[in-house]
């Protein structure tokens, strides 16, 4: 029974995903698409289709005030990027023990509020541009910035061969990610810029060194990264005196006033508070769902709206990499075969491993738990990537992340559900 369900409904499904990013390629390949409509794809896909189907995924298809409504899949979700956020410091901080994190206060603090109003790309393009916040942040996107949605939603649907399951833990699973890991995120590339910015200010970035530091021409990262997570540029100065280690720009208050800024004009934010007004006065529930009594004829057409654009996520989203990855060539594997082999050791082995031991915890039933653990296999998102583009962080790990756990992802499905089965664990 599982080889058959091996083959025809997880295999199945991945295949149609590498056709889709395939065909993004090979349309690349022979100059029909072009990195610059990357930023066009992913502008429509994060302002419109997604921002639609998180909507109507929750406000229709989610019932809060439900008995069996598992907050604890949320919670899984939450807890499992909060250890990892845990494990990142601890990584890193390992591999910088040796490395002071006293930052050199520029000898004119006046100066201040004029440098955080310069673009980071000169400093970030002329050396001395790894900081502990940065590096934090960079192993955090490589183990959990997950592809819930993208990737997520069509293949719990395929598993547990229903939309509506599979756009419901798809979506849940990705609520923490905007509520909790965004914010968080946001706020250590704020104070990665900040340190690139008091380091140029106290000397110990040689412009002269880059003699043309301009700002990146990757299409690919201006448009999801932006549409993602809005303006990228400047960093506000700090609050009264300058700070004098890198984790304490974290306890800056406009540091944080720019995060809640940012987040707060989110689109996909923007669905999902839609989409919990929609479902938490009740109104998705009573007049929007087809199954009720008060359902109403004449509204069928916002649902059917949404359903429509939330569709396209997917295949336009996994179509967009595939130029983005042809357009990037062998700069997607630029790392080191080591360095690549313990990002897919802990993205592909270690976080699902983590996520059922979590699972355990949190006392999941057999079709949460198989979703959170299938979710927590699926490779990062793009987004990752063109974060890290935009803040001068992680760039070629990320991206290889995003490729090779693409390329990887069906056998790691594949075992992963065969492993559960054996074990007997989340049987579905």
């Amino acid at each position: 029974q599982y080889d058959r369900a091996a083959s025809n409904v997880h295999g199945n499904i991945i295949r149609q995903i590498w056709l889709t990013v395939g065909l993004g390629v090979a349309l690349g390949h022979f100059n029909v698409f072009s990195v610059a409509h990357v930023p066009v794809l992913t502008k429509y896909v994060f302002h419109v289709a997604l921002p639609c189907l998180v909507a109507r995924g929750i406000g229709i298809g989610v019932d809060f005030y439900s008995e069996t409504f598992i907050w604890e899949y949320i919670g899984s979700f939450l807890l499992l990027r909060g250890v990892a956020l845990a494990v990142s410091v601890a990584v890193v901080g390992h591999r910088t023990v040796l490395v002071a994190l006293r930052l050199r206060v520029p000898e004119s603090p006046s100066r201040l509020p004029e440098l955080a109003a310069e673009p980071l790309e000169h400093q970030r393009c002329a050396g001395q541009t790894v900081t502990v916040l940065g590096d934090v942040t960079v192993v955090w996107l490589n183990a959990t910035w997950i592809s819930t949605v993208i990737l997520g939603i069509p293949i719990l649907t395929a598993v547990f061969g229903t939309p509506k399951l599979g756009a419901f833990y798809g979506l849940l699973a990705g609520i923490s990610s905007f509520i909790f890991q965004l914010p968080f995120m946001l706020a250590m590339l704020e104070g990665h810029a900040l340190v690139l910015r008091l380091r140029a200010a106290d000397g110990m970035v040689d412009d002269s060194a880059v003699p043309d530091c301009a700002a990146p021409t990757s299409a690919a990262a201006g448009g999801e990264a932006s549409a993602t997570v809005g303006m990228v540029g400047s960093v506000a100065p700090p609050d009264g005196n300058p700070p004098t280690t890198e984790w304490e720009i974290l306890l800056r208050r406009n540091v944080w006033w720019r995060v809640l800024t940012k987040v707060a004009v989110n689109p996909v934010m923007w669905g999902i508070a839609g989409g919990f007004v929609i479902s938490l006065s009740t109104l998705g529930e009573r007049y929007l769902r087809g199954q009720s009594g008060e359902y109403v004829d004449e509204l069928g057409f916002f649902e059917a709206a949404l359903k429509w654009f939330g569709d396209s996520v997917s295949p336009v989203s996994l179509f967009a990499m595939g130029v983005w990855m042809q357009h990037e060539g062998r700069g997607l594997l630029a790392i080191g075969a080591p360095e690549l082999g313990g990002y897919m050791l802990a993205k592909l082995l270690v976080t699902p491993l983590l996520m059922v031991g979590i699972a355990k915890i949190m006392d999941l039933d057999d079709r949460s738990g198989r979703a959170a653990v299938l979710i927590a296999t699926l490779p990062i998102s793009l987004a990752s990537f063109t974060l890290g583009k935009q803040y001068g962080v992680g760039e070629a790990a990320l991206a290889a992340n995003v490729a090779v756990g693409t390329l990887l992802m069906l056998p790691t499905v594949i075992a992963w559900s065969a492993a559960m089965d054996h074990a007997g664990l989340y049987v579905v």
